[in-house]
């Protein structure tokens, strides 16, 4: 991580369904404050696209108290605007909370009927201060960079230092993220992930939230959004028997857009080919027999065509009788699922669960046919 944010800085989608889909309910927060100055106070929910203000309250006499009421589902990320630029987050579900601390010390309030929120803030509080450690360490770093008499070793050491100090960064909101048991603050501490190689290497937390949190529609959408990120990213995602397979969403040949996560519930094989691939359109008969064997018990088919012009990639689906779902970015070699998948030959497949699981991986010939038969019984 080279930098700690704020702000939610996965993705603009994450959030887009910040509350699991239990019944509504009230809320009502009571704050007070010392030496909050006059002002304006904001409720606002974090959202897709920044945030929507909810409630206002307004700061008129030195007792620094004000309140917010509302109604919300499940559990949702908000945040406390003050008019001076404070910012304190929360993870709200309905119920009574009481805040109370000193304006000048936001790090050091109270928080009482919201453990999330207390969770939260101590989260953030932790990777404020190692990312201020961290800072002032690269800066150390530049400056002895400019020493004409400083030894490389000593050099060595610094920042061998400095990866380290981000490393533990790393590792405690990772640790965080897997043990945290509110759905907001797992996507929250998530969401703070710049570096693609971090990204890549959280593939694991992303993967789990679905099942740790089934009824949030929040840890859905993050895991959805991870998904389409690294495959419209082109980032090679490891891709093997067992893991959850990276969502694919391209347009088919209409311009309709189809992802795989659409498909769940079917068993689904994914097939990378291409029009300009003899060994593909060798190997298409053999998928066009399986697909007519099984399509009535519960498979279908998602092509996932490296072709760069649409009438050549469309003629050979029309010639080959391939009628299954069929997507394109038209970017040949250079189609983000084909780096996702890591796929660097073609014809490539990867069969899918109704879980949406990979249970298998590259399946030609008279094989695709006979572990679809023993599957699909």
């Amino acid at each position: 991580m080279k930098k700690l944010f704020y702000a939610i800085g996965l993705t603009a989608a994450i959030f887009a369904m910040g509350c699991e889909t239990h019944h509504s309910g009230k809320f009502r927060i009571d704050v007070a404050l010392d030496n909050t100055p006059l002002q304006n106070v904001f409720l606002e929910e974090v959202q897709t696209q920044g945030s929507e203000t909810i409630d206002t309250a307004s700061i008129r006499d030195a007792s620094g108290k004000f309140s917010f009421t509302g109604y919300i589902t499940g559990e949702g990320l908000y945040r406390i605007r003050f008019s001076r630029g404070k910012l304190l987050y929360l993870a709200l579900k309905e119920g009574h909370v009481e805040i109370s601390g000193d304006y000048n010390h936001l790090d050091q309030i109270r928080i009482n009927g919201s453990p999330s929120s207390v969770r939260l803030n101590e989260f953030m509080q932790g990777m404020y201060r190692m990312n201020t450690s961290i800072l002032a360490m690269a800066s150390a770093y530049d400056s002895l960079k400019n020493s004409v008499h400083l030894p490389d070793s000593i050099l060595e050491l610094k920042k061998a230092a400095l990866d380290d100090s981000s490393s533990s960064q790393i590792g405690f909101l990772d640790l965080f993220a897997r043990q945290t048991k509110s759905p907001v603050c797992a996507v929250f501490a998530l969401s703070m992930l710049q570096d693609q190689a971090d990204l890549l290497n959280a593939k694991g937390i992303f993967d789990s939230l679905k099942a740790r949190f089934p009824y949030s529609p929040l840890a859905d959408s993050a895991s959805e959004a991870y998904d389409l990120m690294m495959n419209n990213s082109g980032a090679t995602v490891s891709v093997k028997d067992g893991e959850i397979a990276p969502n694919i969403q391209l347009p088919d040949p209409t311009g309709k857009i189809v992802s795989l996560q659409s498909l769940r519930g079917k068993y689904v094989l994914v097939d990378f080919w291409a029009s300009w691939c003899a060994p593909c359109r060798q190997e298409n008969p053999n998928v066009v027999k399986a697909y007519r064997r099984f399509e009535n018990r519960n498979f279908t088919i998602l092509g996932v065509s490296l072709d760069s012009r649409k009438t050549s990639w469309t003629n050979a689906i029309l010639q080959d009788g391939l009628d299954w779902y069929q997507v394109s970015d038209l970017k040949g070699w250079d189609s983000a699922p084909a780096a996702t998948y890591g796929v660097e030959a073609i014809p490539a497949n990867f069969l899918v669960d109704p879980a949406g699981r990979i249970i298998a991986i590259n399946l030609r010939g008279p094989d695709l046919t006979n572990t679809l038969q023993l599957i699909l019984k």
